[in-house]
């Protein structure tokens, strides 16, 4: 932990400070310092602050550069661990499956009891039966008439499948294939590159603000199966949607990027609806 006035960390940002202590900051990465040069105050991606607010870059740093009253820009602010999330979603649906089976197994039991008559030989008769207030018929039940059947019937020709928007759910563009992949703790380019038979090169040019090495809980984006840098591709930043419901138009309004690259690079030809947790790839066009 380090003072922003320490004259020994010059090549610190001056605006990178605690939650509660403006003037204090941890030197390495980490989800307890915020920039404050902002509207309010936010915590930067840990590849932000290793590359600009702790690296002696922050002259060069997009946020450092706007005015200070500005929102801070969401596709530089760090998103939440989904562990727990996904955790609790998990426990939610345990207990929608345990309340539908129990509701069954009521059903079933009361269909058993009430409506079907119990089984006996041709030669016994049916014992008389009290049907309870509630379910007794006040006349005799004739059976409905059946409506003719239509003679056709319209069914679609095609049908249209969701495009999912999550981490490790391959994005199909054209000729290219994109993962968005959390780092786990020990997880190395080498490994990476292994796994998705790609190379570290590749990996770093496709991700902006990349540092040199990979940070546990980071969010990236791989081409599984690209072994060579493609000049045509821009860099990309994963991004988290917060909002409980927003379609792409509307974020690529808000986050001010091009909506067409938008569109293309998450496979959403039309203006998909977006919820809280999904997961997007900002495209950067190189300068």
């Amino acid at each position: 932990m380090a003072k922003s006035q320490d004259p020994s960390i010059a090549s610190t940002c001056p605006h990178i400070g605690l939650k509660d202590d403006p003037s204090t900051f941890f030197s390495y990465p980490s989800t307890g310092n915020c920039c404050y040069h902002c509207q309010h105050s936010a915590v930067p991606l840990l590849a932000h602050q290793a590359a600009y607010c702790l690296g002696g870059k922050h002259a060069d740093c997009p946020v450092y550069r706007q005015a200070e009253n500005k929102p801070f820009p969401p596709q530089f602010r760090a998103g939440k661990d989904h562990r727990a999330a996904r955790s609790g979603s998990i426990g939610r649906l345990l207990i929608i499956f345990i309340v539908i089976l129990l509701l069954g197994l009521v059903g079933f039991i009361f269909f058993r009891k009430f409506v079907t008559p119990p089984l006996m030989a041709p030669s016994q008769t049916f014992p008389t039966q009290t049907i309870p207030t509630a379910i007794q018929p006040s006349a005799t039940i004739v059976p409905p008439t059946r409506s003719p059947a239509p003679t056709s019937i319209l069914v679609p020709t095609t049908t249209t499948v969701p495009q999912a928007h999550a981490l490790e759910v391959p994005i199909n563009v054209g000729d290219h294939k994109f993962i968005i992949h959390q780092v786990v703790e020990g997880q190395t380019f080498e490994m990476l590159t292994a796994t998705y038979t790609t190379t570290p090169d590749v990996i770093r040019a496709l991700n902006y603000f990349m540092p040199p090495s990979l940070w546990e809980n980071s969010v990236i984006v791989i081409s599984p199966g690209l072994k060579t840098v493609d000049p045509e591709l821009p860099a990309f930043l994963a991004y988290e949607v917060t909002e409980a419901e927003i379609t792409i138009d509307e974020l690529t309004q808000k986050l001010e990027v091009d909506s067409m690259l938008l569109r293309n690079f998450n496979a959403c030809p039309d203006n998909c609806l977006l919820a809280a947790g999904d997961w997007l790839i900002i495209p950067i066009p190189k300068q």
